[in-house]
């Protein structure tokens, strides 16, 4: 794909003309308030766009649609409803189709800032919209590229992060700054700050409350070719949700009915493991979805501030194996041959002290093994509380 063919999301911009902070990082105070046994429902108004951009966003973020029944959208996994609605003083998030513009979203709760009120009365006088779709064309159903763009737009609109500004990225890829300057340029309006705010920073540790290894297959990924990082990974246009995408939404908004995959597998693809499991588990099957979210980001954070602390050491044998799922190394350590090893000559010199013969060899006990064992000691929220 050439690169006119790309396009790059801009940052969404309050009333008030600046970004909020530490805008497009999933953490708890941009994600949408849950309570006890409801789904939350919110609503949306169009400000502007014809009958099929309009008819295309709706079939794209509501299940059983001429567009979704091929393509899988966010309500599929979230426990969240989008209700049109006709009356804009009503509406959480509001849409316009304003060409030249670009495609943005403001981030979770921050779209409640995008009106203007009476400083002395506290009313709301007008309200702006929260999206902006310039890109999307005249058709419905939308293409696969314009469903992707309502896609990466409601990602972010429910509190979703560019994952290519994930803090785990420089675990997974380097760019290369220069070249991402070249590339960028021309898709942020030759702004080289947006080019730095919205391609090259990263999110600060302290204020994201969740995030995965590197999802190179996520939604909310950038295209990027191979010439922009120092490992030559190429980063295709990615078109439907990810099965870490389908994870961190349904976590983060735990409790849909009708949810396309089990509370189980959601967490097993997270990387959720040990008695945050049940935790989880039990909080959601009783409708306590606060806790449930509450329950899944305090694991996510324990196990982001041990990788955080130990991040001397983990950089120093390399980047981890998997390439989804939280930062915890604690599993692929338990099915280790080394720690199977260990027990094993445990066994074998209570044999051996008991005179009975036994020839055992110790598999996995190479530099690269012993390394990443210990990796996952030091980064085990389980080990950690012990």
């Amino acid at each position: 794909m050439s690169q006119p063919d790309i396009k790059a999301c801009s940052p969404a911009i309050p009333p008030s003309g600046t970004p909020p902070a530490g805008d497009t990082a999933v953490m708890s105070k941009k994600l949408w308030d849950i309570q006890q046994s409801k789904p939350v429902v919110l609503s949306y108004y169009f400000m502007g766009g014809t009958q099929n951009q309009q008819a295309a966003v709706t079939n794209t973020i509501t299940p059983d649609t001429i567009v979704t029944k091929t393509l899988d959208t966010w309500t599929q996994y979230a426990n969240v409803v989008f209700d049109k609605t006709s009356d804009i003083s009503s509406s959480d998030i509001r849409i316009n189709f304003v060409s030249g513009n670009g495609s943005w979203s403001a981030i979770g709760v921050d779209a409640r800032s995008f009106c203007i009120k009476d400083p002395d009365t506290g009313k709301t006088t007008s309200y702006n919209a929260t999206m902006n779709l310039g890109w999307l064309a005249d058709a419905n159903p939308p293409s696969a590229e314009d469903a992707s763009t309502i896609l990466h737009e409601f990602g972010h609109a429910l509190g979703m992060m560019h994952e290519h500004q994930s803090p785990a990225r420089g675990e997974r890829i380097h760019l290369k700054t220069l070249e991402v300057y070249r590339y960028y340029r021309p898709l942020l309006n030759y702004d080289d700050k947006l080019v730095k705010s919205q391609v090259i920073d990263t999110y600060d540790l302290a204020v994201v409350s969740n995030y995965s290894q590197l999802d190179l297959k996520s939604i909310m990924m950038y295209f990027m070719p191979a010439s922009l990082n120092e490992e030559g990974i190429d980063i295709p246009v990615n078109l439907t949700l990810s099965k870490l995408d389908k994870a961190f939404i349904t976590l983060n908004y735990p409790g849909n009915a009708n949810c396309k995959i089990s509370i189980y597998k959601a967490l097993d693809d997270a990387g959720v493991t040990g008695p945050a499991v049940t935790d989880i588990v039990k909080a959601t099957n009783n409708g306590d979805y606060p806790t449930a979210r509450q329950k899944f980001i305090d694991y996510n954070q324990s196990v982001m501030k041990l990788n955080d602390v130990n991040k001397s050491f983990l950089g120093s044998v390399g980047g981890v194996s998997q390439e989804n799922g939280i930062l915890s190394k604690l599993p692929t350590f338990l099915d280790n041959p080394l720690l199977k090893a260990i027990l094993k000559n445990i066994a074998n010199q209570v044999m051996v002290q008991r005179a009975i013969t036994a020839d055992i060899g110790v598999p996995g006990t190479a530099q690269r093994d012993v390394l990443d064992s210990i990796g996952a000691l030091i980064t085990s929220p389980e080990l950690a509380a012990a």
